[in-house]
């Protein structure tokens, strides 16, 4: 394998992880790399010192999911010098990330999500926007705008907002970018005279949480408890054989509020669920994260497997539109919340959705008429 320099600053993280690590394993239990690259986290954080040096593919295998930061005795976090790593391989690269990582298609994809084919202005003045994110506005286009326009009614006005959150730029060490990106949202919330984000992807919550200014950020699925919309759309699953496991997408793991809140709504539509082993702050990735599915295909093919195989039945139920696409990829009937909020769940496809409609769903809300 071909490696690359660590910068003196990733030297110096580097160091200090290896330095801190007992060499427990506990970070291995629910890992999907670690074991790929070691037998012991302590022997490849002593290598990584040692050599100063990475392969392209550990980085790019690190689904950034934070498992090991929680359950580490000792605060090790791979999860941030894997970051790093891929910030100097950005670095290093003149800006050309290798060829063979596959992410060309991440690049096309951030370019045209921040064009004007898909990322209209807003044209109300409202003090509030549904920010749905990628994944949901390609794939439930008609449930963003049925979210909307309860929003639009329970918050006295609620505009959509079409932009990316710009993550896949931020985990591909393009931080010049992303930080343009978040200038464009900014601008454009303040422009508007916007007060509230009510986020619908729990990355996009998470990533415009930590950085937008003067701007509350909300996750969607604690507003819609808050505002009681089961009541209010009079939802009873009760009588359907419904029995599925619920899993927690990772970038929630810290967000004690949005897992209680989505377990009280599928509560009160009157769904029961399993929980899975590992959940909430301890839950794992579904695979697909830090575009691991598209760099290192077997790696994320590997966890999706795992985790469907965690399942305590069938079907699986997640509140993030790319974790129940990975679970879809593994033959699982995965159901988002959404589907039993505001879509037809009788009629509901388990098929994953094709790139050229989530595109085209895409612009069409990007130009739907406000």
């Amino acid at each position: 394998m071909e490696k690359y320099n660590m910068t003196e600053e990733t030297a110096e993280f580097t160091a200090q992880e290896s330095e801190k690590c007992i060499g427990c394993k506990k970070c291995m239990v629910g890992c999907p790399m670690l074991d790929k690259f070691c037998e012991n986290p302590k022997e490849l954080l002593d290598e990584l010192y040692i050599e100063k040096q990475f392969s392209k593919e550990l980085p790019y295998s690190c689904m950034l999911c934070g498992y090991c930061e929680e359950v580490c005795p000792v605060d090790v976090s791979f999860n941030e010098l894997f970051f790093r790593c891929r910030e100097d391989l950005e670095q290093l690269s003149g800006g050309k990330l290798p060829k063979d990582l596959n992410l060309g298609g991440v690049e096309l994809h951030q370019r045209l999500s921040f064009s004007k084919l898909f990322s209209k202005s807003l044209k109300n003045d409202k003090s509030t926007v549904f920010f749905p994110g990628c994944a949901l506005m390609g794939a439930k286009s008609s449930e963003v705008l049925k979210v909307n326009s309860y929003l639009d009614a329970k918050l006295n006005g609620c505009d959509i907002m079409t932009h990316c959150c710009g993550k896949p730029t931020r985990y591909m060490g393009k931080d010049e970018k992303f930080k343009g990106n978040i200038e464009k949202i900014q601008s454009e919330l303040n422009k508007t005279g916007v007060k509230t984000v009510v986020a619908g992807c729990i990355n996009c919550y998470k990533t415009l949480d930590e950085s937008l200014e003067n701007v509350e950020v909300k996750s969607l699925w604690t507003v819609l408890d808050e505002l009681e919309v089961v009541e209010d759309l009079g939802l009873d699953y009760s009588s359907l054989a419904i029995d599925p496991t619920i899993h927690d997408p990772c970038p929630s793991r810290t967000d004690e509020d949005i897992h209680e809140s989505v377990r009280s709504i599928l509560t009160k539509m009157g769904i029961g669920y399993h929980e899975m082993d590992l959940n909430k702050r301890e839950t794992l990735c579904c695979g697909a994260g830090a575009m691991v599915s598209i760099s290192q295909k077997d790696i994320a093919e590997s966890h999706m497997k795992r985790r469907c195989g965690e399942s305590k039945s069938k079907q699986i139920v997640t509140y993030c539109q790319e974790c129940t696409e990975s679970f879809k990829k593994q033959g699982m009937k995965s159901v988002h919340v959404l589907d039993f909020l505001f879509g037809d769940y009788s009629g509901l496809s388990f098929e994953e959705s094709k790139l050229i409609a989530k595109w085209a769903n895409r612009f069409a809300l990007s130009n739907w008429k406000r």
